[in-house]
C-alpha cells in the first residue's frame, strides 16, 4: 500500500507551487510521486488538442512551471467515498459535526457547503490511492485531510475541535509543513489573479487573522502527529536562499 505524505500550509503560502515544482522534478524511477502521477497517466504532448497547446504556452509563461495534462480515469469517485465512509465512519461523522458547528459562522459567512465539498474531495482522492494495494511508493498530497483544516479554521474552531478531528483522522506516513510570515502570505494572496473561495468576502484584517490562525492550526496538527511518531519536515519558505525542492526530494528518498 502507498505511503501518504501530506504537504500542508495556509492558503497562499505557496503549496501549489511547491507541488508543481515536485511534479516537474519527478521521474519514473523515484520512490515517490505526486498524487496526479500516482493516480493518472500523463498525456504525451503529441496528443494535445490545439486549445491545450495554446493553454500550455500561456500556463508555462504565467506559472513558471511546466504544463502537464492527464488522461481521464473511470467514474469510481462515489464508490471511493462510500468505502472511506465505511472504513472511517467515526472520523467522517465527527468532521461533519465540526463543520456544522464551526463553519456556520465563518468570518460572517456560511462556509459549510465548501468545507463539506472539499472534505469529500480529499476523502475520494485518498481512498483512490489506498486502493492501489501493490504500489508501495510515497504519494504526495497537497489537498489531503490536513489541508482541509483551512476550511475548518473559523473564529470558533478550538484546540479541542482540532484534537477531535486529528484523533479520528487516518494517520499519514509523513507531513511536509510549509511555513511563512502571515504578512507575506497575505501579500501573496493579494497578488493572485483569482481570489480563492476561502478568501472571498474577507477584509484585510480578517484575511490576516484567518491566515495566522490557520498557520497555528497547521503547526498544531504537525506537532500532534510528530508526537505519534510521524515524520514531519518543516520548510520555511521565507528562506529564499534554500533550494526547497532539492531538500524535499532528498528527504523523501530517505523515508
Amino acid at each position: 500500500m502507498a505511503r501518504i505524505v501530506e504537504i500542508v500550509g495556509p492558503s497562499g503560502v505557496g503549496k501549489s507551487y511547491i507541488y508543481n515544482q515536485l511534479r516537474d522534478a519527478w521521474n519514473k524511477n523515484d520512490k515517490w510521486a505526486v498524487y496526479h502521477d500516482f493516480r493518472y497517466e500523463r498525456k504525451s504532448r503529441n496528443s494535445f488538442s490545439r486549445p491545450e497547446i495554446i493553454y500550455e504556452y500561456l500556463y508555462n509563461i504565467l506559472n513558471k512551471v511546466k504544463y502537464i495534462s492527464y488522461k481521464p480515469s473511470g467514474g469510481e469517485q462515489l464508490d471511493h467515498m462510500k468505502k472511506f465512509h465505511e472504513d472511517h465512519r467515526q472520523f467522517v461523522d465527527h468532521t461533519l459535526d465540526i463543520i456544522n458547528r464551526c463553519c456556520r459562522e465563518f468570518y460572517k459567512k456560511d462556509n459549510r457547503y465548501f468545507a463539506t465539498l472539499y472534505f469529500y474531495k480529499s476523502v475520494e482522492e485518498l481512498q483512490a490511492i489506498r486502493e492501489l494495494q501493490h504500489d508501495k511508493r510515497i504519494c504526495l498530497f497537497d489537498e489531503g485531510l490536513l489541508s482541509r483544516i483551512m476550511h475548518l479554521s473559523s473564529e470558533s474552531l478550538t484546540d479541542q475541535d482540532m484534537d477531535e478531528y486529528l484523533n479520528y483522522m487516518p494517520v499519514p506516513d509523513g507531513v511536509i509543513l510549509l511555513k511563512s510570515d502571515p504578512r507575506r502570505i497575505c501579500e501573496n494572496i493579494k497578488k493572485r489573479r483569482r481570489v480563492a473561495t476561502i478568501h472571498q468576502g474577507l477584509n484585510e484584517q480578517q484575511l490576516h487573522d484567518y491566515t495566522e490562525k490557520t498557520q497555528y492550526h497547521m503547526e498544531y496538527a504537525a506537532g500532534y502527529f510528530r508526537e505519534k511518531g510521524v515524520k514531519v519536515m518543516e520548510i520555511n519558505l521565507d528562506s529564499a536562499r534554500d533550494n526547497h525542492i532539492d531538500t524535499i526530494v532528498e528527504k523523501l528518498n530517505r523515508i
